[in-house]
């Protein structure tokens, strides 16, 4: 599937929609970080690169509706426990692969899906194109600024996945080749 910035109109005027990057974790429960530092780095190896934006969030729920709210498409970076690959793997989903396999995490909290299909539900413009990029990470329950060194080369693995996904499929982005 080839990823594309779409032409909408606005105010009688065409514009894109710029893609967002948006790496979610925790600094602070170990692998969990692993995110956000991927994302971290496509940031510094895209050097402020214009069509793309870089976030980073310890959020989840409704508030990723307002971090992706207004991008045409979306890569989400994170950590997943599935116990199905090594620690380390790099799943790679499309949005819609993804839904079927989350459930209802509190009553309280919405998970990432519900929150999208929420802000779709309400007329808030988010991605239509969206891809998730998910580091297999054991989940700790303990306070840590530590990554292990499995998750590390990950993280690096992950943030080459990336760049080269959207180089391979930003295809009106040219001068995106001059990218690290």
């Amino acid at each position: 599937m080839a990823l594309c910035l779409h032409i909408i109109k606005k105010n009688n005027v065409e514009m894109k929609l710029p893609l967002i990057i948006l790496g979610l974790g925790n600094e602070i429960f170990g692998d969990d970080a692993a995110g956000i530092l991927a994302a971290e780095k496509i940031e510094e190896r895209i050097n402020n690169f214009s069509d793309i934006k870089v976030e980073t969030s310890s959020y989840g729920g409704l508030r990723i509706v307002e971090l992706l709210k207004g991008y045409n498409s979306a890569i989400i970076i994170d950590t997943i426990q599935t116990n199905l690959k090594p620690i380390g793997y790099v799943h790679k989903f499309l949005y819609n692969e993804f839904i079927s396999s989350l459930k209802m995490v509190s009553f309280h909290t919405v998970n990432f899906t519900t929150a999208i299909d929420f802000g779709r539900k309400a007329g808030i413009i988010v991605p239509d194109d969206i891809f998730i990029f998910a580091i297999e990470a054991k989940q700790k329950k303990e306070f840590s600024e530590e990554i292990s060194e499995v998750v590390k080369y990950s993280i690096n693995q992950c943030v080459n996945e990336v760049l080269s996904f959207i180089k391979k499929n930003l295809i009106d982005m040219k001068q995106f080749e001059k990218i690290k």
